[in-house]
């Protein structure tokens, strides 16, 4: 932001501001002359989690009335470079800048944080189907990059399937399509779970089909769902 005119920039430097103009626009009003943020844009769904799906489609179809932009952290503000300063002390200045910026369920809204309980923040997290938390040291400095002060633990359900088959390919594939899963389930056998793609590549995929058609499970898959 500089006097009223803001720009969205991507981590790589790409300017996204003609794709989030009402993202932009609200920015713009916020009370400093000049300041640089961070944050996350995404698509809120009605039970409250981001939809990174969601946000592609607003993306294609145009639609911006569902953006919301998550501000995280403060890193320039009126002429002062707050990288050196901790992060808690950053939040806090972040927290006042956007406190006159309209009411909380608005475009832009305080990613707020909790201090301590990281494991039981984490499962928190997990069970209500969110992508995961990222953790950060309190008295950090700004740092680009990817560096061991904030940590990303992902929510990571797994589970091993049988793979009992797999679909004749489609289109200009050649070899196989898909592998058919399964789950073992006590007392009861085998139970298909459903099908999802195999990453081979051309050459394995025309190996694996000459391969017997006939007979159970040949093998078994630790799949992240």
């Amino acid at each position: 932001m500089d006097r009223g005119s803001t720009r969205l920039l991507t981590r790589n430097g790409l300017d996204w501001t003609e794709r989030f103009e009402v993202v932009a626009a609200a920015a713009a009003g916020l009370s400093a002359e000049r300041a640089m943020l961070d944050g996350e844009i995404v698509v809120m769904r009605p039970d409250g989690v981001s939809s990174f799906q969601e946000l592609q489609n607003a993306m294609r179809g145009g639609r911006d009335e569902d953006l919301v932009f998550f501000i995280f952290d403060l890193i320039h503000l009126d002429g002062f470079d707050l990288t050196r300063v901790p992060l808690v002390e950053r939040k806090g200045a972040l927290q006042k800048v956007l406190a006159a910026a309209g009411p909380p369920a608005g475009i832009l809204r305080y990613s707020d944080h909790v201090i301590g309980r990281g494991r039981e923040f984490h499962g928190e997290a997990c069970r209500r189907g969110l992508e995961g938390i990222v953790s950060k040291m309190a008295n950090s400095s700004y740092r680009s990059g990817r560096t061991g002060e904030w940590l990303k633990s992902k929510c990571a359900a797994r589970q091993e399937f049988v793979i009992g088959g797999f679909t004749e390919p489609q289109g200009s594939r050649s070899g196989l399509g898909a592998l058919l899963l399964g789950v073992r389930d006590p007392g009861k056998g085998l139970k298909y779970s459903g099908k999802v793609g195999t990453g081979f590549t051309r050459d394995a995929r025309i190996g694996t089909a000459r391969l017997p058609r006939e007979g159970a499970g040949a093998g078994s898959s630790d799949h992240s769902r």
